[in-house]
């Protein structure tokens, strides 16, 4: 019995190598099809947001930290200034720059060094995802799931492209799986400090890119979730100590990231309304990416081009068969992606961009299509590893 279990425990040893092995060529194949020819483009640019984002990050090294600039919330824009900093302070040192003025000059004649810096931020924040949902993964399902999830986002398209630009929605995508990750904790475990530190997430998410205030709904869903797990009353969750800590660190952590939207409330506001008369059902909209019914939009074009048809399929399936197994951890990984797809979809105007955010669930749930039927139709661990693998492989290149 104890020999049966300790080449039980070996064998679940190797797997464990096997998949960490593995998770780090995935990460390693996703910084390099990043990294890759990052300098596209350049020195002209050809995405106005891009130009945007950092055009003003360099801008608050000459004005000061309040950019008076609400149209996109600044966390993102203080990363890019702090590395900006950086940049200058080694050109400084190795006499390129004589004062911290002449960046300026660089910017204008010569933006280069300022966009790759954008895009090596936005890149790494791209790679940073892999590992993340594995991790991900691995808690909610299982290792093979996670690493399958990873195998379908490392090589997706669309995830590849936005992460070789300096803009917020990948960051964006990696703060959203972090926080998730924090809140199925708190879900599950009901840890004051898995609440606090999904709040505070959650908050930061929110900070880089208005979208994430989507995010709010896992503290009142974790909340019910442990009150029912408890016998308490629902209700009674949601006047919680842990809904009551979320929320405020919620509301810290986006301030940490956009620390100047108190003081300008007024402005704040105002650029707010701005964004939502911009991109709403009725809004002005923007010339050329108007669409009606973007829901069948996005299902037919953007998620196809994205993942691939085949891992979009995958992925619906999944989720169709999370819903079908009711369990209430189920519910709650499917909330944000159901949510702020129909969310995105009410926008007047569409964007590829604007799905990333939901491309890790959808990775994750093929990942536990393809699982749940291969392991229905094959009995065999080692085959249908095998075959899960070699399936997913097949996905990714189809």
């Amino acid at each position: 019995m104890r020999l049966e279990q300790k080449s039980s425990s070996e064998k679940r040893l190797k797997y464990r190598h096997l998949f960490q092995l593995g998770l780090g060529i995935l990460t390693l194949l996703g910084l390099a099809i990043r990294f890759w020819k990052m300098d596209h483009g350049l020195p002209h640019f050809f995405y106005s947001d891009e130009g945007i984002f950092i055009y003003q990050a360099l801008n608050m090294g000459g004005q000061g930290l309040n950019s008076h600039y609400f149209l996109h919330p600044t966390l993102f824009l203080y990363l890019l200034l702090f590395l900006d900093g950086i940049f200058i302070l080694i050109g400084m040192g190795t006499g390129v720059f004589n004062q911290p003025s002449d960046a300026w000059k660089l910017y204008l004649t010569d933006p280069t060094p300022f966009y790759l810096i954008g895009r090596y931020t936005s890149a790494v924040f791209g790679i940073l995802t892999i590992p993340l949902l594995y991790l991900i993964g691995k808690k909610v399902f299982n290792e093979k799931v996670g690493l399958v999830g990873s195998l379908f986002l490392a090589f997706s398209l669309l995830h590849v492209q936005w992460s070789q630009l300096g803009y917020n929605d990948v960051p964006l995508t990696f703060f959203v799986s972090l926080a998730f990750l924090f809140s199925f904790l708190a879900a599950r475990e009901g840890a004051l400090r898995y609440f606090v530190i999904s709040g505070f997430v959650s908050g930061l998410t929110a900070s880089t890119k208005y979208q994430g205030f989507v995010t709010l709904l896992w503290g009142p869903l974790a909340s019910i979730l442990v009150a029912l797990k408890n016998g308490e009353n629902p209700v009674k969750g949601l006047l919680s100590k842990r809904h009551f800590s979320f929320l405020i660190f919620f509301v810290l952590g986006f301030t940490v990231g956009t620390p100047f939207w108190f003081l300008e409330f007024q402005q704040f506001t105002s650029h707010l309304l701005w964004n939502w008369t911009n991109i709403k059902t009725f809004g002005v909209g923007q010339l050329g990416y108007e669409g009606n019914w973007n829901w069948g939009y996005y299902l037919a074009t953007t998620l196809p081009y994205g993942l691939g048809l085949a891992v979009e399929i995958c992925g619906i399936l999944g989720m169709i068969l999370l819903v079908i197994r009711g369990k209430k951890e189920n519910l709650f990984f499917i909330s944000f992606p159901l949510v702020y797809f129909f969310v995105i979809g009410l926008a007047r105007i569409r964007g590829s961009k604007y799905l990333l955010a939901i491309f890790p669930f959808l990775c994750l749930a093929a990942a536990y299509f393809l699982f749940t039927v291969i392991s229905q139709v094959i009995k065999s661990q080692t085959k249908r590893t095998s075959v899960i693998f070699f399936l997913a492989g097949f996905l990714v290149v189809s």
